[in-house]
Formats: structure tokens, sequence, C-alpha cells
């Protein structure tokens, strides 16, 4: 028989391996559960990423669209210069005619004036003069119907120049939102 001493150590023992078992178990499913908390921060983590990656190709996109619209931009402005450096040209060029059809109609006044005079002066024999003097004022409305058209063309292009700065200022504000939408998404990215 074993003594009293031997098995009091047994069941000292015993208790202890019992509660060894106790505490691998809680352990055991302390560990699980931590295991599953960081199963979940690891899932958390990959889908933050994927948004983080996500959010970064949109900004790529939005700088890349930046990019061509300020090329847009650029190429409208160059366009512009050339247009106004064009527009002042024709604008000279629509001076110059108003001027020269003003001049031109000083001149038909002055005709008129002169057929009016001679008309006056010798009625048998002016009527050569008349005719001479008619057909030089038919010359000179001819011209001035061609310096008329000559005036609305220039018109016609100073009004395409108008439409073309418009598509120019829409292009500028175009930019804009898109930085603006790019600092949007950056902002939400953190």
């Amino acid at each position: 028989m074993k003594s009293r001493e031997e098995q009091e150590h047994i069941e000292e023992l015993q208790g202890d391996i019992k509660r060894g078992k106790e505490d691998l178990s809680k352990l055991t499913t302390e560990y699980k559960i931590l295991e599953a908390d960081n199963q979940k921060l690891q899932d958390g983590i990959t889908v933050h990423k994927a948004t983080i990656a996500s959010r970064d190709s949109v900004i790529t996109e939005l700088n890349k669209n930046i990019k061509d619209k300020e090329g847009e931009i650029s190429d409208l402005k160059k366009k512009l210069v050339a247009e106004e450096d064009n527009s002042k040209d024709l604008e000279t060029q629509l001076h110059e005619k108003e001027d020269d059809i003003a001049d031109l109609e000083k001149q038909v006044k002055k005709l008129q004036n002169t057929i009016s005079d001679v008309n006056a002066q010798n009625e048998n024999t002016g009527s050569t003069k008349t005719a001479v003097l008619t057909l030089a004022k038919n010359a000179s409305d001819k011209k001035i119907s061609l310096l008329d058209s000559e005036k609305d063309e220039l018109e016609d292009k100073n009004r395409k120049l108008a439409k073309l700065t418009k598509r120019i200022e829409d292009g500028l504000n175009d930019s804009d939102m898109l930085k603006a939408q790019k600092a949007d998404y950056e902002k939400s990215k953190f």
C-alpha cells in the first residue's frame, strides 16, 4: 500500500493536472478567439488595401483627365492668341473697308452733285456726260456692294472668334471641376 503521504502527493498532482488541463482549455479557447479576431483584421486590411488601390486608380485617372484637359486648354489658348491676332487684323481690315465705303459714298455724292450741276448747265449736251457719270456711279455702287460683302465676312469671322473664346472658357471650367474631384477623393482616402 501506498503511504498516506504518497497518496496526498498523488492527489495533489492529479489536482495540478486537472487545473493544467482546465488552464490549457481556457488558453486554447482564447487562442481560437484571438486567431478569429486576427483573421477579421487581416480581412479588413485586405479590404482597406483594395479600397486604397481603387481610390488611387480613380485619382490616377483624374490626374490623367486633368493633364489632358490642361493640354486641350493650352492648345485652345494658343488658338485663341492666334485668333485674337487674326481678329485684330480683321478688325483693322474692317475699319479700312468701312473707311473705303465712306470715301466711295462721298465720291458718289460728289458725282451725283456733279451730274445735277451738269444737267442744270447743259441739258442737251449733258446727256453724254450724264451717261458717263451714271456709269461711274454704277461702278462706285458695285464697289460699295463688294466692300459691304467683305465687311459681312469680317463680322462673321469675329462671331466665330467669340464662339472659340467661349469654348476655351468652358474648357477651363472643366479643368477646375476635375481638380476639385481629385481633391475630394484625396480627402476621403484618409
